[in-house]
């Protein structure tokens, strides 16, 4: 199969092209690392397949409108206070301490 052959193939199947489907796919996997890992910027980068720093988080303003920096604050802050309304959500139980939700 020729490459333009594959390209209108896979956009035809999956609704958009293959190399946006890769990119979109590298950045949606380099926002989880962002949120799980300790990683460096310029290691998550490299981890999804960008050869820079730089070259990563250009792609990620574009496609999240914030830096990768900055999207790992917003996403540590929404874990705490995700952590603290469930710490005022839990009642454990007096007697054999297992928790309780409400």
């Amino acid at each position: 199969m020729s490459r333009s052959g594959f390209t209108q193939r896979f956009k035809d199947v999956v609704g958009i092209p293959p190399l946006t489907y890769l990119t979109d796919y590298r950045l949606r996997l380099g926002a989880r690392h962002l949120r799980l890992q300790h990683s460096s910027i310029a290691q998550i980068g490299e981890m999804v397949g960008y050869s820079s720093n730089s070259t990563f988080s250009q792609a990620f303003r574009r496609v999240y409108e914030i830096s990768p920096s900055e999207y790992r604050r917003q996403q540590r802050v929404k874990s705490i206070k995700m952590a603290q309304n469930f710490g005022k959500m839990a009642r454990p139980l007096s007697t054999s301490g297992h928790i309780i939700i409400l």
